[in-house]
C-alpha cells in the first residue's frame, strides 16, 4: 500500500497543517492553528495586571503583540511581537520571537511560553 494512509507502524502523532488552505489566500498553511494558539496565549496575559495584547497581521500571518502598560493604561517600553510557526523538524507548532525568529517553546505549553515572554519584557522595562 502506498500513499498517505499507509500503516508505518509508528506511534500516532498530531497531524501537521495542511499543505494549502484551499486557495483562498495563497498561504502555505491554514491560519486556524496559528490563531488558536495565539488566542490562547493572549488569554494567559489577560489575567495578569500590567499587560495588554492584540492580534495583528504581518506578512499575511497573524502575530500577537504583548504590550506592558502602566497604572494609567498607557503603553510602556518593552512590547514584543510573538509569532506561531510550524516546526517541520519537530512536527509541532511553536511560539517564536517575530523579530529574531528565535524559538520560545512549544505552542501547547502556554504557561511556560507566557512566563518566558513576561520575563523578557520585565528585563527591558
Amino acid at each position: 500500500m502506498s500513499g498517505r494512509h499507509q500503516n508505518t507502524g509508528q506511534a500516532a502523532s498530531i497531524a501537521p497543517p495542511p499543505d494549502v488552505d484551499g486557495g483562498l489566500t495563497g498561504l502555505p498553511f491554514a491560519q486556524r492553528e496559528r490563531m488558536t494558539f495565539l488566542t490562547h496565549l493572549a488569554y494567559c496575559f489577560g489575567a495578569l495586571p500590567g499587560y495588554t495584547t492584540g492580534i495583528a497581521v504581518i506578512d499575511l500571518a497573524p502575530v500577537l503583540n504583548v504590550i506592558p502598560v502602566d497604572r494609567r493604561g498607557r503603553a510602556a517600553r518593552g512590547a514584543v511581537t510573538i509569532a506561531c510557526d510550524y516546526d517541520k523538524s519537530q512536527g509541532a507548532w511553536c511560539f517564536t520571537w517575530y523579530a529574531t525568529k528565535e524559538r520560545i517553546g512549544p505552542a501547547n505549553n502556554l504557561s511556560t511560553a507566557a512566563d518566558l515572554i513576561r520575563n523578557r519584557i520585565e528585563r527591558t522595562v
